[in-house]
């Protein structure tokens, strides 16, 4: 069964949800943002020195409202900006332990070790305003912060590896974070980058250290004007790939994972090596045709403008189409953050933009809000000036949440010119609009509590929605993990569909509108038995096959595992077991409920990795075997010798025994 929980409703809430539920929405939607930010007290930001402001919001302390953490200039003590629940702030960095006086940049919030609370990565630099190439006196410009039990936060920096030294210097400063699990562990994986300098991938070892495998994993550690970067999976292959918007005419790059710890840039061959000024990035479902589509700004100069990519993939070959002037959203000015937020709640993605910069032209730029009308095909109609999100603040960072808990999306933006971070409250709610809502907040059994990297997926009516739980999006921005849709007239979900990173599903159905709901992975797997004593293979390649003996009388179980690689194996190398080429080793230890702990042995007959065997037998690592169902199960090893660690999804290859297995249960 999926655990379903619902929050409490604020007393606006309940009785709009009265209301509607009466009748037909007969008002059509009005919606304006109005700037709260003295009046709900989000003050005392000051930016640090340069373009690009960050902010990161989530529910940090676990209590249903949004918090906000924003790093600032060198001298101001960064914000935790903690919500009462109404929808005010106050700060509590200094006693949180948060208050850092560095010059911060960009922040992300991410359990980093999974122990189900949200913990933070601060990033900072020295950037001069004028830039200039004197090199930092702060060596360590990445800062890990544990949150504990009692809702502080303690520098884990050094302990968990990532205080090597920077070397950087006024001219470049930190421009993107995100994180994922690219390698299905479980475990939330880091990715930082610099503007003038080079990109970091941190693979976490599973026990509150991390490792930079950049170059180890393909990546480019070249210098770069990189801005955002977002990790999805979006082949949707099952494995979390990265999306970087490059600056200065070089191409954005698309990192796809290929499932061995390694990546390859496919930008270029799937539409998205677009090669202007790219700053900022946003996910969102405009057309309501279930995938991921992406937004980029720039700078409209010269040839270059804001781009919009529409996802024409099929199946595992992507495919982007760039669209932005035929739908009415190219013309932008010195662009930064960007969200997709359905504004009136009437189940379509709007688009907001964040613009300026000090200098020239570009000091006056407005921020721009693009509706979306719907139809087919869909287009945009700006409406920036009738909504109120028109200011001409030079502002960098854009994130939409409902910090007010009354039923819409709200913006937050950070800016170079401002004594506040300015928050822009969707003067219309629930009840003047007509149109309704759900939230959906996923939260996972393992490590990755908080779901990133699912999909979520509702069913109202005749229309489909889709929305991703992710981490770093926007410029240096992070929205909170949960899934916001506008159900426009609809007084019932039919269904909510999560499809969670670790290949999985979850349903829920009938759901009245108005409401947040925590919706909880069911317990997976079953219980080992004999019936699952077969031959399995790993379904995405010819090379790894298994069998399994288990052995009920005393809890054990015997794994053989053949493989000709730990990649795909070379076409000429015949499928013959035990031919030339081949490896193999063996695997035993004990099991309960759906898993099995088993240790790898280097078995006489055959060494891992090595085409001329000799006969040894000895310890060489471990495996965790858990089964999601009597013919699927996980395989997640770490072989020493071979210095090789990954996850490999394996299925039966006959159906024989599975009858065998269910009787079992």
């Amino acid at each position: 069964m999926n655990k379903l929980f619902i929050s409490k409703s604020q007393a606006f809430q309940g009785l709009a949800w009265l209301l509607l539920a009466l009748g037909p929405a007969t008002v059509a939607a009005q919606f304006s943002f109005q700037d709260v930010s003295a009046a709900r007290g989000m003050t005392g930001y000051v930016m640090a020195v340069g373009s690009i402001g960050g902010v990161a919001a989530a529910d940090y302390d676990n209590d249903g409202d949004i918090d906000v953490f924003l790093p600032t200039a060198e001298g101001t003590a960064d914000l935790l900006m903690v919500n009462d629940g109404a929808g005010n702030f106050s700060n509590i960095a200094a006693q949180a332990g948060l208050a850092s006086l560095d010059n911060n940049r960009l922040a992300l919030w991410f359990d980093y070790d999974g122990d189900g609370r949200l913990d933070l990565a601060v990033g900072g630099d020295c950037r001069l305003e004028p830039l200039a190439d004197i090199p930092c006196e702060q060596e360590k410009n990445l800062r890990l912060y544990h949150q504990q039990s009692n809702g502080t936060f303690s520098d884990v920096t050094v302990e968990a590896g990532l205080d090597a030294s920077w070397g950087g210097s006024g001219n470049r400063h930190r421009s993107g974070i995100t994180a994922g699990d690219i390698d299905n562990d479980g475990y939330l994986d880091l990715y930082v980058n610099d503007w003038k300098g080079r990109a970091w991938l941190y693979r976490n070892n599973r026990d509150g250290t991390f490792t930079d495998v950049t170059v180890a994993s393909g990546l480019s550690d070249d210098f770069f004007e990189y801005h955002q970067p977002v990790m999805y999976d979006f082949n949707r292959d099952g494995w979390t790939d990265i999306l970087v918007a490059v600056d200065f005419a070089t191409p954005n790059q698309l990192w796809v994972n290929q499932g061995d710890g390694t990546f390859v840039d496919q930008a270029e061959s799937v539409g998205l090596g677009n090669a202007m000024t790219d700053m900022g990035i946003a996910l969102g479902d405009y057309d309501n045709d279930l995938d991921m589509d992406i937004y980029i700004t720039n700078i409209t100069r010269a040839g270059d403008y804001d781009v919009f990519y529409r996802n024409d993939s099929t199946g595992q070959d992507l495919v982007f189409t760039e669209i932005a002037e035929s739908i009415g959203v190219w013309q932008g000015y010195w662009g930064w953050g960007t969200t997709f937020l359905d504004v009136d709640n009437d189940g379509w993605e709007d688009l907001a933009v964040t613009n300026g910069k000090n200098t020239g032209q570009w000091i006056s730029d407005p921020s721009l809000f693009y509706y979306n009308e719907g139809g087919n095909p869909v287009s945009f109609s700006d409406r920036s000036e009738s909504v109120g999100f028109d200011d001409t603040i030079i502002a960098s960072g854009l994130i939409a949440f409902d910090f007010d808990r009354d039923g819409d999306l709200d913006l937050l933006q950070t800016g170079q010119d401002t004594g506040a971070a300015q928050l822009y409250q969707n003067d219309q709610g629930q009840a003047a609009s007509g149109n309704r809502y759900l939230v959906v907040r996923p939260r996972m059994n393992g490590p990755n509590h908080f779901a990133i990297g699912a999909e979520v997926i509702v069913t109202a009516g005749s229309k489909q929605m889709m929305r991703v739980i992710k981490t770093g999006t926007s410029m240096a921005g992070q929205e909170p993990a949960e899934a916001f849709f506008g159900l426009g007239d609809q007084q019932t979900v039919d269904q909510v569909l999560i499809k969670w990173p670790d290949g999985s599903q979850s349903t829920v159905s009938n759901i009245g509108a108005g409401q947040i709901i925590t919706v909880e992975q069911q317990e997976s797997g079953i219980e080992i038995n004999a019936g699952l004593n077969d031959a399995w293979y790993d379904p995405s390649t010819s090379g790894q096959g298994f069998f399994i003996t288990v052995f009920p009388d005393i809890a054990k179980m015997f794994l053989a595992w053949f493989t000709y690689d730990t990649e795909r194996p070379d076409p000429s190398i015949t499928a013959n077991l035990g031919g030339p080429g081949q490896r193999w080793l063996t695997a035993f230890g004990s099991y309960s409920g759906n898993e099995a702990v088993l240790e790898i042995e280097m078995t006489s007959g055959g060494v891992f990795d090595s085409a001329n065997p000799s006969p040894i037998q000895q310890a060489d690592g471990d495996i965790l075997l858990e089964f999601t169902s009597c013919n699927a199960a996980t395989i997640t090893y770490s072989i020493s010798s071979a210095d090789r660690q990954g996850v490999i999804p394996i299925e039966r290859i006959a159906l024989d025994n599975v009858g065998l297995c269910e009787a079992a249960q």
